[in-house]
């Protein structure tokens, strides 16, 4: 199924054009050999050449570029106001390779938030959704050895209608992050070589990101003397940057909280921004 997000304004170009003189320009009708769509060329195309963009075309960007799922669910009805029947745990992220943008029907996530203008519409094979804003939402994914990883997603599209968060693989692919689908390792994410989000495949043969909800829930329902132990910098996080030193005294007060031997928590960004401020 494929859901396609677009406003029905008017386009930001159009065939043709007066040149500085007044005379009409003829629109080359050629292939780009970057990206293979018609009408500009290789050292015209704003997808290799970004900087060319005009700073007017950037800014509604939002408003006029194609938007697009390929599993959203999403209900028939359109109107802003109306709320789903139902949606997902506001902690689970299905990964979408179709996706041209993050979704959320979730307000409460965003950090930052924008209300458009004007709604606009997610066209799919089941009916149509609405986009009502955009905005900023940070979400905490388990990489290798379950470390913790704070992910920013920027530009994340609001859809109260839709039914689920979507992680939009395109657009963690257009800020250098590597999605690898192998045999035994189910979906991985890298950036740099670094392995920085791990999934669990769900009913459906669809991947949802393993957050820290995921951890939280495997600890709760293990017998505290059968508990995994986790790296102490994953403690180090949960307990709120606590220091390396109360943490492994807290670790001997309570049940269920086991330390890998051997591990440290190193050096903490947060921490030096924290001790920095």
């Amino acid at each position: 199924m494929m859901a396609m997000l677009s406003n029905h304004g008017k386009r930001a170009y159009q065939k043709g054009g007066k040149s500085m003189s007044g005379r009409t320009t003829s629109k080359f009708d050629g292939k780009c050999n970057h990206c293979s769509k018609r009408g500009h060329r290789e050292n015209q195309c704003w997808i290799k050449h970004p900087e060319l963009k005009p700073e007017k075309s950037r800014k509604s960007e939002m408003m006029e570029k194609p938007r697009f799922s390929m599993s959203a669910v999403i209900r028939k009805s359109v109107t802003s106001s109306e709320a789903p029947k139902r949606q997902s745990n506001s902690n689970i992220w299905f990964t979408d390779s179709g996706a041209s943008d993050h979704f959320s029907p979730h307000r409460d996530l965003f950090k930052t938030f924008s209300k458009l203008d004007e709604p606009v519409s997610i066209e799919t094979a089941e009916g149509a959704a609405i986009g009502t804003g955009t905005g900023t939402i940070a979400i905490t994914v388990l990489g290798k050895d379950d470390i913790e990883t704070e992910l920013q997603l920027n530009n994340v599209i609001h859809a109260p209608n839709m039914s689920s968060n979507l992680f939009s693989l395109m657009a963690a692919y257009d800020r250098d992050y590597e999605t690898r689908i192998t045999p035994g390792h189910g979906l991985r994410i890298f950036h740099r070589e670094i392995l920085v989000a791990t999934t669990i495949r769900v009913a459906g043969g669809l991947f949802r990101l393993k957050t820290t909800t995921d951890s939280y829930a495997m600890a709760a329902s293990q017998n505290p003397a059968s508990t995994s132990a986790f790296h102490i910098d994953i403690w180090h996080r949960r307990m709120g940057h606590l220091g390396e030193d109360n943490v492994r005294k807290l670790a001997k007060m309570v049940d269920g909280m086991e330390i890998k031997v051997g591990t440290t928590v190193g050096v903490c960004e947060p921490c030096l921004l924290g001790d920095s401020g």
